[in-house]
């Protein structure tokens, strides 16, 4: 936006999305794990379980995006690298794998 060049919106499976490890809002928590764990990998499936399961930092906020995307989904676009990592987005994806971890059958969660 900030060049004023408008950007196609794609749907990519949820599944093919990663976190990023240096993502200002679980820093210390993923500091804090691979000083007392090991080293996280941000391609393997513990990294990305680490990553999405790291101390909530605004619960608040989590909550009010939860109820927002039970009620109409996914509103705003991710920002995603072309290999899947999410720039914008960790926070949306985060409560779209719980979302899905509670009803993982139910067809209309958000995508």
């Amino acid at each position: 936006m900030r060049d004023g060049i408008e950007r196609p919106i794609v749907r990519v499976p949820i599944e093919l999305l990663r976190y990023r490890k240096d993502n200002g809002r679980i820093a210390s928590d993923v500091a804090d794990y691979e000083c007392n764990v090991g080293l996280i990998s941000e391609k393997m499936r513990r990294g990305r379980k680490s990553s999405r399961d790291s101390k909530e930092k605004d619960p608040e906020k989590t909550a009010i995006l939860r109820s927002s995307m039970i009620h109409g989904g996914q509103l705003e676009p991710a920002i995603v690298t072309a290999d899947g990592f999410l720039i914008n987005g960790n926070r949306r994806k985060m409560v779209m794998d719980l979302l899905h971890d509670e009803k993982p059958n139910d067809e209309t969660s958000p995508t």
